[in-house]
């Protein structure tokens, strides 16, 4: 048991010890000026499901320079997905969105979905939650005064 438990332990630091690398690797990479190794690193970090912010705003800078805005826009927003309220990453995404307006059309709401968002932004949820236990009292004493 307890060599099942090394060859474990010796294998899971060496996956680990690589997504570290590939990491460093593409931080290296980027540095250089080098954006397409520096983004096919971070590729095989994000491929071992280990994204995070530092590794999407990584990604999305290096994509920046190579003025593939329509990817850059992408991963900084899953960058801010994940750190809202990063300063820096929004006026980068800023920047992206002037450099290239085109890509920043967004879809229109549905109809259904405009009504439902103003109907549910009258009150706030506790006034709505009071609202509701209102209603089934009211329910609950009409059930009860017409069962006799």
């Amino acid at each position: 048991m307890s060599r099942l438990i090394l060859i474990v332990f010796i294998f899971s630091t060496t996956i680990i010890f690589s997504q570290d690398s590939f990491f460093a690797d593409g931080n290296r990479a980027f540095s250089e000026g080098k954006y397409e190794q520096a983004i096919e690193n971070y590729k095989k970090v994000e491929q071992r499901d280990l994204g995070g912010f530092g590794l999407y705003s990584n990604m999305a800078r290096s994509y920046a320079m190579l003025r593939q805005d329509a990817m850059s826009i992408l991963f900084f927003e899953k960058a801010l997905k994940l750190k809202p309220n990063d300063i820096a990453t929004k006026k980068d995404l800023m920047h992206i969105r002037k450099r290239n307006p085109d890509l920043d059309i967004g879809l229109e709401k549905f109809w259904a979905s405009k009504i439902w968002a103003y109907i549910t932004g009258i009150f706030s949820s506790d006034l709505w939650a009071i609202f509701s236990l209102f209603l089934l009292s009211i329910l609950c004493i009409y059930i009860v005064l017409n069962k006799s």
